[in-house]
């Protein structure tokens, strides 16, 4: 998703190294230029910086919520290098730390890396520095051990600038691209993890292409397009891969040529291809593919700036963040601009305060992303990383009633007894759960939309307020403790004629009333409650109290407690499973 990159071997690359200037912004520097935008709705705030700067590289969030971040290239005043290490960036701390390093650099390759399904990243292709072709061989990277190891087997077709896409079997597709010859390629094949070999896919890409663009659909294809192709054209197609058959086939076009394009899945199934650059120039628009139609319509405006190797990164809220790159010019950007997928259309976003030309983006499990990296036209390649806040608002829990309780949140941020209120980025759904006392039932939600007792789900769009209420009960003391006399005469424990209804789940206790004494009927499993009701009834002329109370799934105590005036008396209890 979202980067792709370029060749450095000709003399766009030339040129590019030769305007390398000037100096390395400091990260003093960076965190003062972005102190006055903490806490502000939306906007960026500097982090902690990498160790080496790096352009042209990769980031991938890994399983534990840490952002891997691995090759590219480095342009500084003592000449140009490529780094084979890499770091990864912890969330909670802010920082950066050095990890394990690959078996060798590994640059021009977009989205190179993959992370599998079990946890683990797969490295492969790409340059290992100026005109030399990385080994065939990929690099998995184990988060558990910190370090690299090579692949069992080797890549047919050692190749840079192909497409990577994890599908839904575990596999790994890379497609196109160019190889040691620079010669484009019209092969695709298949990393499998389970055997650590690569083999041929059974069809091949309609054309050759490298530099392209790849998304996976949901119905499990790869969306391939634009790009350049064979003859180092730019190209307007698409193609599918569909891995049931392992063949491709061709797709409705762009209505501009585009490589060095932005693209990621949306969330209602289509892709956004946006910006790049083509024959036709550097369009500033974006396209929408559909895969229910198979054809792609053009976004209802533009971006302010067309840009080109950039990041594109889909938000918790559904908005894209589209950040950096390069102008028409070959300038390099400081600005961003947000895809809303409702009104399909681009607006202005946040300043980054330095321009970056092919930085890296993550998306955190915070719902913020983290920008890191990427070259700056006046100081060449960077070492500082920016936390993208796409707004946050504020989730406020309250506690009322006779009884107590405590509320937990998924995502965590807020555990009510101590801390009631966290900040969630915009789109954030939290889930509330309440968890009743000794003593207490939870007796429902109020506020946000939430009511009734099961867990309240709710979708940050703005700032809410939530309250649980809990309810006192009457519960028998521990039978080795021994009972104060009470002066209220309380009424005797019921001796009800159970019954329960499977299907529908429903419990019945009939009762003969005491004088004066009514009665209440409680369902509990764990801290979970359901109240039911009780009324006067006549079976056979015999006046009655029947109490009905309707329950889930899962193994309940059914509790009846007996009560006149200010006390209640010993209840009776049975319990069902249903």
């Amino acid at each position: 998703m979202g980067l792709t990159q370029s060749p450095n071997n000709g003399a766009e690359g030339r040129g590019m190294r030769r305007a390398v200037a000037l100096g390395v912004l400091t990260a003093a520097t960076l965190a003062l230029a972005f102190t006055s935008a903490a806490g502000a709705s939306e906007g960026f705030t500097a982090t902690g910086s990498m160790a080496g700067e790096r352009d042209q590289g990769v980031a991938i969030r890994l399983a534990s919520g840490k952002v891997l971040v691995l090759g590219g290239e480095r342009s500084l005043f003592a000449g140009l290098s490529f780094p084979a290490d890499a770091e990864l960036y912890d969330p909670a701390s802010g920082q950066f730390a050095p990890t394990g390093a690959m078996s060798s650099a590994r640059w021009g390759s977009p989205s190179k890396a993959v992370l599998l399904r079990d946890g683990k990243v797969l490295v492969a292709g790409g340059d290992a520095g100026l005109g030399t072709l990385a080994s065939g061989h990929g690099d998995l990277y184990d988060p558990e051990s910190g370090q690299f190891t090579l692949t069992h087997g080797s890549m047919i077709t050692p190749r840079r600038y192909a497409t990577a896409t994890l599908l839904p079997s575990g596999k790994v597709l890379f497609a196109g691209g160019s190889n040691a010859s620079n010669q484009k390629l019209d092969s695709a094949e298949l990393y499998d993890p389970a055997t650590g070999d690569f083999t041929a896919t059974a069809g091949a890409p309609t054309i050759a292409r490298w530099n392209a663009t790849a998304e996976l659909l949901a119905d499990g294809k790869v969306l391939i397009a634009g790009g350049r192709n064979g003859s180092n054209g730019w190209e307007a197609s698409a193609e599918l891969y569909d891995p049931a058959t392992d063949h491709f086939t061709a797709t409705g076009s762009l209505s501009h040529d585009r490589d060095a394009a932005m693209s990621t899945a949306l969330g209602d199934g289509t892709v956004l291809v946006a910006g790049g650059r083509g024959a036709g120039g550097y369009p500033a628009d974006g396209e929408i593919y559909d895969p229910a139609t198979g054809n792609f319509a053009v976004t209802a405006n533009a971006m302010t700036t067309s840009r080109f190797y950039g990041t594109a990164t889909r938000l918790v809220n559904g908005k894209v963040l589209i950040a950096g790159g390069r102008d028409g010019s070959y300038s390099s950007l400081a600005s961003t601009s947000i895809y809303d997928p409702v009104t399909r259309s681009f607006a202005d976003g946040p300043m980054m305060g330095i321009t970056r030309y092919a930085p890296v983006a993550a998306l955190l499990e915070s719902g913020k992303v983290l920008v890191a990296g990427g070259l700056d036209g006046a100081t060449g390649s960077l070492a500082d990383a920016l936390l993208f806040d796409p707004g946050s608002f504020d989730l406020t829990v309250a506690r009322s009633g006779s009884g107590s309780g405590t509320v937990s949140s998924a995502p965590a941020g807020i555990s009510c007894a101590s801390d009631c209120s966290e900040s969630y980025v915009d789109g954030r759904v939290v889930t509330l759960t309440a968890h009743a006392a000794t003593g207490s039932v939870f007796s429902g939600w109020s506020g946000a939309g939430c009511s009734g007792i099961e867990s309240c789900v709710v979708t940050m769009s703005e700032a809410r307020s939530v309250t649980a209420g809990f309810s006192a009960v009457a519960v028998d003391p521990p039978v080795d403790t021994p009972v104060p006399p009470i002066p209220t005469v309380r009424p005797a424990r019921p001796s009800p004629a159970w019954s329960s209804v499977k299907r529908s789940k429903v419990v019945t206790a009939t009762i003969h009333p005491a004088a004066g004494v009514s009665y209440s009927i409680v369902g509990k499993r764990g801290s979970k409650a359901k109240r039911g009701s009780c009324k006067k009834v006549t079976v056979k002329r015999a006046k009655l109290v029947s109490c009905k109370v309707t329950l889930a799934s899962g193994s309940w105590t059914v509790v009846v407690t007996p009560i006149k005036a200010a006390a209640s008396g010993a209840p009776a209890t049975k319990r069902f499973r249903f």
